[in-house]
């Protein structure tokens, strides 16, 4: 009787805890619909880029890219005050986890050198776990972007 009474004990407490981290539990940030869960802004801070993508609901979505203002790999830029050096802007269609971007404007930061918008439906290979989402596109190595508040 009591190591059942202390077996339930360990299994109460295993399962109060606030974070939902295991992804074998189907109500933790593993799980989900992805087109749901793609919604919202995903930065990244890395050697090569500083930038975010904004997937909106409506099928619209935004490129903004700081890395003109880092003086180094990985420096910090407060993307609150700093505007972005280029913004591309265009739709997104998600389909499973093929994601095809069309990008339609790119607007260009004064002062920083032109850039020409990139070549039309692009298709990458896309995952999201907990507040990572990793882009695969083609031979290239993936590239990682975190979930901003």
């Amino acid at each position: 009787m009591i190591p059942l009474v202390l077996l339930s004990l360990l299994l109460l407490a295993g399962c109060s805890g606030p974070e939902r981290d295991n992804c074998s539990d189907p109500h933790s940030l593993c799980f989900g619909e992805l087109p749901q869960l793609l919604i919202g802004s995903w930065g990244r801070n890395d050697a090569e880029r500083n930038e975010v993508f904004i997937f909106k609901v409506d099928g619209t979505m935004q490129l903004l890219d700081y890395s003109c203002h880092q003086s180094g790999a990985g420096d910090v830029v407060d993307r609150n005050t700093a505007p972005p050096c280029y913004t591309l802007i265009g739709t997104y269609f998600l389909n499973g986890e093929e994601l095809r971007l069309h990008f339609e404007d790119v607007y260009n930061l004064p002062g920083q050198d032109p850039v020409s918008l990139p070549r039309t439906d692009r298709v990458i290979q896309i995952a999201i776990k907990r507040n990572t989402l990793t882009v695969l596109e083609g031979e290239e190595p993936p590239r990682s972007y975190q979930a901003l508040q």
